[in-house]
């Protein structure tokens, strides 16, 4: 993101291509729109990894990352060792944890944007996550420099999947939105190869509008 790319400069880039100076909110609800689009994708920029810190007698973490959307690995810190805990259903969690299991957790499972253990922490301890996550810094409300790597890295992608969109459905353009699909697609897949080994694993192509 140091390239100094933000918000603004793609959208005063798409007003040049599509030659237009009166669809700026059109061209900004296209940007956030084609973010939404793609951000369930796996790309090597939204992975992260944090560390969250159980409670003693509380099953549940409930404050997991901010923009987490799914989780790749969860590991817990015991004397200065990591295991990796086992992700497991809600439903088998709830018939498996009758409350009166406690100790170091191995077992965790995901609901209503929180983490339950099992057993029960019977201390503090460090649980290291690695997860995908939303990039939350750009939407239609957001300044001209606002800016993440939706902006940077995955500018073409994010600029030709916006540009369709515009044709699509406020120019009435179905042809050049169709072109642009095809180039949103080519995008979609040099990133693709461009992360090939560096991802957690892989995502579906998704190709309509």
């Amino acid at each position: 993101m140091a390239d100094g790319r933000d918000f603004g400069t793609m959208v005063e880039r798409m007003g040049r291509e599509l030659r237009r100076d009166n669809l700026t909110t059109e061209i900004k609800e296209a940007i956030v729109d084609s973010i939404r689009y793609y951000e369930n994708e796996r790309f090597s920029f939204n992975e992260t990894s944090s560390v969250v810190i159980t409670t003693a007698n509380d099953p549940y973490l409930s404050s997991l990352p901010a923009g987490l959307l799914s989780v790749d690995r969860a590991e817990l810190d015991q004397g200065g060792s990591r295991y990796p805990l086992s992700q497991q259903s809600y439903e088998w969690m709830t018939s498996t944890d009758n409350g009166n299991s406690t100790g170091p957790p191995y077992d965790y499972a995901l609901y209503q944007g929180g983490m339950r253990l099992y057993p029960v922490p019977d201390q503090a301890y460090s649980v290291h996550l690695s997860y995908q996550v939303q990039l939350t810094e750009v939407s239609a409300s957001a300044t001209s420099t606002a800016t993440n790597a939706w902006m940077t890295d995955a500018e073409p992608l994010i600029r030709s999947h916006a540009k369709g969109l515009v044709f699509l459905h406020r120019l009435r353009n179905p042809n050049d939105a169709k072109y642009m699909e095809y180039m949103a697609e080519k995008e979609y897949n040099r990133l693709k190869s461009k992360d090939s080994g560096k991802v957690a694993r892989g995502a579906v192509t998704k190709t309509r509008f």
